[in-house]
């Protein structure tokens, strides 16, 4: 379209620097148009997965797991280093190499493990998000990050539709080879169980998998 008004414009007008002008003026708003559509597109994509999500989604699940210091234990043998610890929430992390094969860039993907001390805490507050920004800048050029994947732990009395609400935000987001996964885990001391959100036959992505595959290693 804006080639056709370039032409007509070039062919009344004819060439010089107001023909030049209006050209690149149209190519600003061309390139405008497309940067909004595709953002659009994006949007409507991720909202539809998380939709797709929702409606496969399992429910509560029984587990062993105790998230005790035995558990905390685990996660140590399981390369996971301590990045903070507060009396809200304590932050752990792994550095992994991608695994996604697209470039032939060598990048990483930052595994993040929280456990909210306080179930009264937002599961995006910003002081955890300012944390994740804080660990994200650390290693971000050194290992050439573009993955990010949180996983959330929180423990509860019991389980209950508010709470359910609460675990079902979740991100999961992805342009191009870059990927920000969020999940949030409930563990319920009545009953012994655990929801998160996700499906044994959908998935939104590979990193979304490579998040769920992560909370079944933990919890098993």
């Amino acid at each position: 379209m804006s080639i056709g008004i370039a032409w007509v414009i070039h062919t009344f007008i004819g060439s010089g620097l107001v023909f030049s002008i209006v050209v690149f003026v149209l190519i600003v708003i061309l390139f405008l148009t497309l940067f909004y559509c595709k953002s659009k597109i994006s949007y409507y994509d991720m909202k539809q997965r998380y939709q797709l999500l929702l409606q496969s989604s399992k429910g509560l699940e029984p587990t062993t797991c105790k998230f005790d210091n035995n558990w905390l234990l685990r996660l140590k043998q399981n390369h996971y280093a301590m990045f903070l610890d507060n009396p809200n929430f304590t932050i752990y992390y792994k550095i992994e190499k991608s695994i996604s094969k697209k470039t032939f860039i060598k990048t990483h993907v930052i595994q993040i493990l929280t456990i909210i001390k306080n179930s009264d805490l937002d599961l995006f507050s910003n002081q955890i998000e300012l944390e994740y920004k804080s660990l994200w800048m650390k290693f971000e050029k050194e290992y050439r990050l573009n993955k990010q994947v949180i996983i959330q732990f929180v423990k509860y009395k019991s389980f209950d539709d508010t709470i359910k609400n609460n675990l079902d935000r979740i991100i999961s987001y992805k342009e191009g080879d870059n990927y920000m996964i969020h999940i949030n885990c409930g563990y319920f001391i009545d009953s012994q169980s655990i929801y998160y959100l996700h499906s044994d036959t959908y998935y939104p992505n590979i990193y979304y998998k490579y998040a769920i595959d992560n909370i079944k290693d933990n919890t098993n």
